[in-house]
């Protein structure tokens, strides 16, 4: 008895020797036999039509027998030696190969395989019991063939495809599992290995279990919950740098690269400062480069501003008496240590400019922070005068 995936062939030819060609194409026909170097049986060339070339008890080739939807014989793909093929008939009006063999919806799951002797293998391997066709011209053909016999396959329950292990394959399964999200699933077999392999090798327990285990596509960012728990359990805990302000400490727990954080206040209210305690905060407790990009104010008043912080007075402006050495000291302990690379913004608010500029601080000074002072300047000055299409476009652009 056959279990769920079981079905029952529609046509068998029983004569050797003999088939029912009911186009009016003059088409080759070989001998009903085995394919012995590749151990298919006779049973199973009856079963897909399939007819041997043989002369003088040589086998030259095998005539693969295509039919049209209503079912009848209109193409031969015949393979020769050395692996040639070439097609009679009119191969273009033709279904693919063996789903004559088996009726749309008669079984739980059919296989698609990339040839042929896969199918008939295929069949073999998997008992001789469930539904297997096979595309007409190889894997890049693939996605062709199925949209062409799509409710065939979609008669289906479960498609399962099973290509051979290499880029074509591989690519070729990707793009045939879209075409039935839900139902298809994808056999692993070994590297360089197709099912008429795995058949001439006596592996047939071994593949009927990787048929069975073949996982359900899924497309490329899409994650099943059940499949979080390694992940979750592995998860990596994010280096934080703890914040000079308690009360924002303890909102943010720190702060993190890889996040763009945005401060928003009223005009004249500290946001700058804000900006060069923190700048400072992390000089000094990182060994990280910092990028500042301060296009409120000249770059000397921007450079000034960061020794203040060291000197403890604002050394920017005129009226602050300092020593020398203060001078000297502040100037040693901040910009002298290499660790600040400032944008000279003189004339220069253009979007594309700045985008340019963060990734070269990135990628060529090695800033894992970045200050940018401040974004409204740079919103206002865009010739669009859209202020929301130019946030979305310096937002997501601003990460290198």
């Amino acid at each position: 008895m056959l279990d769920q995936y079981g079905v029952a062939p529609e046509k068998v030819v029983e004569e050797e020797g003999t088939e029912d060609f009911s186009s009016s194409v003059s088409l080759n026909k070989g001998t009903f036999t085995d394919i012995s170097k590749r151990k298919i049986t006779k049973e199973t060339c009856k079963l897909f039509n399939v007819t041997v070339n043989v002369q003088d008890g040589a086998e030259l080739g095998h005539y693969y027998p295509y039919y049209d939807k209503e079912g009848n014989h209109v193409a031969n793909k015949v393979r020769g030696r050395a692996k040639s093929f070439k097609w009679e008939g009119a191969p273009k009006e033709t279904i693919l190969f063996g789903q004559q063999v088996f009726g749309s919806s008669t079984a739980k799951a059919v296989t698609v395989v990339e040839g042929e002797l896969d199918a008939l293998s295929t069949y073999q391997l998997l008992g001789s019991r469930y539904p297997v066709v096979s595309i007409k011209g190889g894997a890049g053909n693939a996605l062709k063939d199925c949209k062409n016999n799509y409710n065939f396959l979609n008669s289906f329950k479960e498609i399962v495809i099973c290509f051979d292990r290499d880029e074509s394959g591989t690519q070729a399964a990707n793009q045939v599992s879209k075409l039935f999200p839900n139902k298809s699933k994808v056999v692993t077999l070994d590297e360089g290995k197709d099912p008429s392999d795995y058949l001439m090798e006596n592996r047939s327990a071994d593949f009927t279990r990787r048929w069975f285990a073949s996982e359900k596509y899924t497309p490329a960012n899409i994650v099943r919950g059940e499949d979080l728990l390694e992940r979750l359990l592995n998860q990596p805990t994010p280096d934080s740098l703890t914040l000079p302000w308690d009360g924002l400490q303890d909102l943010t727990y720190g702060i993190r690269k890889g996040e763009m954080w945005t401060l928003t206040s009223g005009s004249g209210m500290g946001k700058t400062q804000v900006l060069r305690e923190l700048a400072f905060h992390i000089q000094q407790h990182t060994e990280d480069n910092i990028g500042l990009l301060f296009l409120e104010e000249p770059l000397e008043d921007a450079a000034r501003g960061m020794m203040s912080l060291s000197a403890g007075k604002p050394l920017h402006l005129p009226t602050t008496e300092y020593t020398q050495e203060e001078w000297d000291n502040s100037f040693e302990e901040t910009l002298a240590t290499g660790r600040y690379v400032f944008f000279d913004s003189f004339g220069s608010n253009n979007i594309d400019t700045i985008i340019d500029t963060i990734k070269y601080m990135c990628h060529a000074c090695g800033c894992k922070y970045i200050f940018l002072d401040h974004i409204s300047i740079l919103v206002s000055d865009q010739s669009a005068g859209d202020e929301r299409k130019a946030l979305d476009e310096i937002a997501p652009s601003s990460r290198p």
